[in-house]
């Protein structure tokens, strides 16, 4: 029960953001269908006002509104200014 009301929870933040209710739906089923889960710990629903991402990791995220399990490429900023500062 604590599972399916933490996701509920999370779903909820959606729909108080510009998503419809059929987008917000739309996420809930994509998330199901793909097995991905809201209540495990480091998991986070991302938005950047036009789609949802999921993130399981700091290396993996995904365009769970499109349905598409293709990953997005993630460049931590840090370590690039590090590796210039070595460079310099």
């Amino acid at each position: 029960m604590k599972k399916k009301q933490a996701s509920s929870r999370n779903l909820s933040r959606l729909a108080d953001t510009r998503f419809t209710p059929s987008q917000v739906q739309k996420v809930a089923h994509n998330l199901e269908e793909h097995g991905l889960r809201l209540d495990a710990p480091e998991t986070y629903l991302l938005t950047d006002g036009y789609s949802v991402y999921y993130a399981n990791s700091d290396n993996e995220v995904v365009d769970i509104l499109k349905h598409n399990r293709q990953m997005l490429l993630l460049i931590p900023i840090h370590e690039q200014v590090e590796k210039l500062k070595r460079a310099a």
